[in-house]
């Protein structure tokens, strides 16, 4: 199997150098090629179909944003799209959202920070010297964290046929192992959910709600405040979807350190 192929897309010369200097020699990632405008970029996705494109949205002709717009009508498959930008506008996170981007990232950011986020879009198996704890290598088992995200989701009552069932169990797994993407639903958790399923970080969203509001319709009050204890109750407002996930894999952390 071959590198990721990138395209990087961005009005500064200096900072497309940086890039490829950073991923020279990468075993994982490969820089294919890099463009200056919206008006290149289309030309160049489709002539040579990249893996994935890293987009600033504040380009000459076509913005960002008007470059997805036209990749979103693509029949062909299209790439995975990585956005970045010097403004942190809600609108424009949501568009690109909308568009399908499988993240957002402000300028600057730090290149570590940055590669690792490709991996999980890319579902790229990390690596790590560490010795795991014993709860910690019960969890990276193939069957061991989730058959625990499973667990409580069916004390929950929420149905595992729902799509927000499966995306959940997704993003709770994301959580217990990395607790600060808790911070960063919408750039990160969405966005990578939304790739695993060849669907919207939007429709992760509203689907994940929906899968809440069962659980809280169906579940009983007792088995409420076994898992949360009392930071929520079941006969006040249902929490967020990135409360809920963060006091499920809260809660699976806790279990497996203990185990």
């Amino acid at each position: 199997m071959g590198r990721i192929s990138m395209l990087v897309v961005d009005s500064d010369p200096d900072f497309r150098g940086m890039l490829r200097d950073y991923f020279y020699g990468d075993d994982v990632f490969e820089i294919v090629g890099d463009v200056g405008s919206g008006t290149e970029a289309l030309e160049w996705i489709r002539e040579h179909t990249p893996d994935l494109v890293i987009l600033d949205t504040i380009l000459p002709g076509l913005d960002g944003i008007s470059v997805m717009e036209e990749l979103s009508r693509m029949t062909d498959a299209r790439p995975r799209i990585v956005v970045f930008s010097s403004s942190g506008q809600e609108e424009l996170i949501r568009r690109a959202s909308e568009l399908g981007a499988r993240s957002f990232l402000l300028k600057p950011f730090r290149m570590d920070v940055f590669r690792k986020r490709l991996e999980r879009i890319m579902a790229v198996p990390g690596e790590s010297g560490e010795e795991a704890s014993p709860g910690e290598a019960r969890a990276n088992r193939p069957d061991g964290l989730g058959q625990e995200i499973s667990l409580l989701l069916h004390r929950m009552a929420i149905p595992p046929h729902i799509k927000g069932y499966r995306y959940l169990r997704e993003s709770v797994a994301m959580v217990v192992r990395d607790m600060s993407l808790i911070n960063r639903m919408t750039f990160d958790i969405y966005p990578v959910v939304a790739g695993m399923y060849d669907t919207t970080p939007s429709r992760v969203e509203r689907a994940m709600r929906h899968a809440i509001e069962v659980a809280w319709n169906r579940c009983r009050v007792e088995t409420i405040e076994q898992i949360f204890g009392y930071t929520v109750s079941a006969n006040k407002d249902k929490p967020s979807n990135g409360e809920f996930i963060a006091m499920i894999a809260d809660n699976i952390r806790l279990r497996l350190r203990m185990a």
